[in-house]
């Protein structure tokens, strides 16, 4: 063989050279086998790259990751031939220049987007070169990006590595900085995470897409302190299991309560009856014990639920009424649960929703009274930890929030005269809540409320005009006993008068006539010396005999017998007298006529005297009559008087009595008790709300729809298992580092792969699945 273009030159010793004595060994037939296999197909992912004028976007590449090199090469092996096109050539390149040109028409290949080249063993499978090996990497993969028409049954194919399906399966990551991904998205199940979101949210709470603006309450759990087992609290000064005694008895008393502790402290008597029976209680304390009443220092109403009421229980007022104690007690708040939020099915799986800014906890009071928590921050459940004081005046609920913050629980103890405690966990602190107990009065009439306050003092006052008027009867009595007996005096002196002064005369007239039958019968001649015995006789008769006559009627009949001697010592004396008279001037005859003319005289003298008796006798008797008279009139007319102002008085006493209970009875009714702290107990609960809010459903959407196409935002260390496939057709990845064990791959081609992780990039189980599956199905 010549080479006429080689010339001679000033190349050193050519001329001495003879190369047809060049020895070749080479084998060329040796190299005259299949060098590589060129598939030509289209593929349903891509490079992820876009350019739009001079600016370029990644970080949306879509990409297969089969599982292993074997699936890989069995997926390409099974495409149909009618879908590609497979040749084999003896010819080798290594695309360093990235095109090839296939012996296709233009218009066929541009049909096409993806090459995969599969190199033979160099120089061939049978005979391999020094260091040929069977690991080396004998299939590469490339994007088709542009076709170029060479000729009409040549294109040039403009080649872009597609450096993940080429090398990932020989790329051991161990690790990376998941700046955001589905990894952490299908790794927290939202049932667990709501079982408690605090102890599984680590993988939730990178800050992400927030498109909310408007925040809708879902659903609202409550815990409402008065709904149910309700009980009237009544707070008193009285000891209702004392005695109260009866109106009836007179034996009405107010027992006092004085040596009473309720939680530890010195308190005023409480005592719960059922709310139902409170009417009927407050009746039968009316009417049975209305002094009860005004012990009354406030009515409250209680659950069950918040205070212990013991079994024990006294009966008062036919009500049963029992002991009351208070501890902290533990109700449920909230559990939280999917339904509560109310996302449609198709985000209700994502858990991130499920906190904030998305979702958050607003806990009011039924005042509207606000605390913001978030769901991230609690254990799924919120418990209510409360205690309610029963000590008047300070009735009230103390509570706090528990399930939030991760303190453990524990008792704080404390004590009065006895010890307490306060169950405390978590950020407690942060959640201390109070309410003030409405408290009630009752009211009772006025008339109820006078007759206990004035009962003893109305008693007394009935007793004493009770015995002023039976007293002034006892006088009035008396005024006419002694009434009676002057008049039984008065008569019986007038009696003893007049039968004195009637026997007086009688006595008298006897004397006459004795005297005179004596004179008479006298002898004439014996009459001077008689005369003159009679006349010495007659001055001893007249003193002594006077004097002896009155001695001795004083002594045997008092001022009548002694009226008696007199007129007996009068008789005597006259006699005397009349005997001295006659024996000094009468003689004979004269003595005679004397005599007669005494005689005669005498009788009329004795008739004289009659008349006189009868006319004073009748004048005692009228006179003693019109005293009589005038004792009786008079009297009756005080017995009459007194009798009628005692009436008059005991009448005024008990009308006064009787006006003022009438009185009291149209006075405003009696107000007992206190009312406050109720403003809205007629018309508001006493309780906590916890409301689910979230953001609005477009803004739920929004970043649902983000959610589910990339992941959530994770911006942690994820520790790679090798496993790209999480989701059910794709998972999507983007990192802002990765280690690699044992790193085998030339820097350019790992450049490719820090594209994709870097950019991010969307992994597929199935080929056939792109483009035919919505984010909705992929969880």
């Amino acid at each position: 063989m010549e080479f006429p273009n080689l010339k001679d030159s000033n190349f050193p010793n050519v001329g001495n050279v003879n190369v047809y004595q060049y020895q070749n060994d080479f084998d060329y037939a040796r190299y005259d086998e299949v060098q590589m296999k060129v598939t030509i197909c289209a593929v349903p992912w891509d490079m992820g790259e876009a350019h739009i004028g001079a600016r370029t976007i990644s970080g949306i590449g879509n990409v297969v990751y089969f599982g292993s090199k074997e699936k890989r090469d069995e997926w390409f092996a099974n495409i149909p031939d009618n879908e590609c096109y497979r040749f084999e050539t003896k010819y080798r390149a290594l695309h360093r220049d990235l095109y090839i040109d296939v012996p296709l028409p233009f218009d066929v290949a541009a049909r096409f987007n993806y090459v995969m080249v599969e190199y033979n063993l160099f120089a061939n499978n049978d005979s391999p070169i020094q260091y040929e090996s069977e690991n080396g990497v004998r299939k590469w993969f490339w994007f088709a990006r542009e076709v170029e028409y060479l000729a009409p049954n040549t294109t040039r194919l403009h080649l872009l590595d597609d450096a993940f399906q080429t090398w990932i399966y020989d790329v051991h990551i161990t690790g990376m900085m998941l700046e955001r991904g589905h990894a952490p998205m299908f790794s927290v199940d939202v049932d667990d995470y709501l079982a408690d979101p605090l102890n599984n949210s680590e993988m939730l709470l990178a800050e992400d897409v927030n498109y909310g603006r408007d925040y809708i309450a879902r659903s609202t759990s409550e815990f409402v302190f008065n709904a149910q087992n309700m009980y009237a609290l009544i707070i008193t000064t009285a000891d209702i299991s004392a005695t109260w005694g009866t109106k009836a008895a007179n034996t009405w008393e107010t027992p006092g309560y004085e040596n009473f502790q309720l939680q530890g402290v010195p308190a005023m008597y409480a005592f719960a009856i059922a709310a139902s029976s409170l009417s009927t209680f407050l009746v039968n304390v009316n009417t049975d014990y209305p002094q009860f009443v005004q012990t009354i220092k406030a009515i409250a109403f209680v659950s069950s639920d918040i205070v212990d009421v013991s079994s024990t229980y006294v009966t008062f007022a036919s009500t049963y009424c029992y002991a009351v104690s208070a501890q902290y007690k533990t109700n449920e708040l909230i559990s939280l649960n999917k339904a509560s939020f109310g996302f449609k099915a198709r985000y209700s799986e994502l858990a991130k929703l499920y906190t904030f800014p998305y979702s958050y906890l607003l806990v009011t009071d039924e005042n509207g009274n606000q605390t913001e928590i978030r769901i991230e921050s609690t254990h799924g459940t919120i418990d209510i930890k409360s205690s309610v004081s029963l000590v008047y005046p300070w009735l009230n609920i103390n509570a706090h929030l528990t399930g939030i913050g991760k303190t453990s629980a524990k008792n704080v103890t404390f004590a009065n005269v006895t010890a307490s405690n306060m169950p405390i966990a978590g950020n407690w602190y942060d959640y201390i809540l109070q309410w003030k107990i409405p408290t009630f009065g009752v009211i009772q009439s006025a008339d109820t409320n006078n007759d206990y306050a004035t009962h003893y003092d109305r008693l007394q006052s009935v007793n004493d005009y009770t015995t002023a008027q039976t007293n002034e009867y006892a006088n009035a009595d008396t005024t006419e006993s002694n009434a009676d007996l002057q008049i039984a005096a008065n008569n019986a002196i007038t009696t003893t008068s007049n039968n004195a002064a009637q026997s007086d005369t009688d006595l008298v007239q006897l004397f006459n006539i004795a005297t005179q039958a004596w004179q008479a019968g006298a002898s004439r001649a014996s009459a001077n010396n008689q005369i003159q015995a009679a006349e010495q006789s007659a001055a001893v008769a007249v003193g002594g005999g006077i004097v002896g006559s009155v001695a001795s009627g004083a002594m045997s009949g008092g001022l009548a017998g002694a009226g008696i001697g007199l007129v007996n010592g009068i008789i005597g004396g006259v006699t005397t007298g009349l005997q001295t008279a006659i024996t000094t001037n009468l003689t004979g005859t004269q003595t005679e006529t004397q005599i007669s003319f005494s005689a005669a005289q005498l009788t009329e003298t004795n008739t004289s005297s009659e008349d006189r008796v009868t006319v004073q006798i009748n004048a005692t008797s009228d006179n003693n009559d019109t005293q009589n008279d005038y004792i009786e009139a008079s009297t009756a007319n005080i017995v009459a008087t007194q009798k009628a102002n005692t009436l008059r008085n005991s009448t005024n006493a008990q009308n006064a009595i009787n006006n003022q209970i009438k009185q009291a009875g149209i006075q405003a009714p009696r107000e007992f008790g206190t009312f406050a702290n109720g403003d809205t107990a007629a018309n508001k609960p006493i309780g906590l709300f916890a409301n689910v809010v979230t953001q609005s459903d477009s803004a739920i959407a929004q970043a649902g729809d983000e959610f589910l196409r990339y992941g959530y935002v994770y911006n942690q260390y994820w520790e790679f298992d090798g496993n790209w496939n999480i989701g059910k057709y794709y998972t999507y990845w983007k990192v802002s580092d990765f280690w690699v064990e044992g790193l085998n791959v030339p820097d350019m081609y790992m450049d490719r792969l820090r594209f994709f992780l870097f950019g991010g990039v969307t992994v597929w189980r199935k080929p056939e699945e792109i483009g035919k599956v919505s984010i909705y199905e992929n969880q």
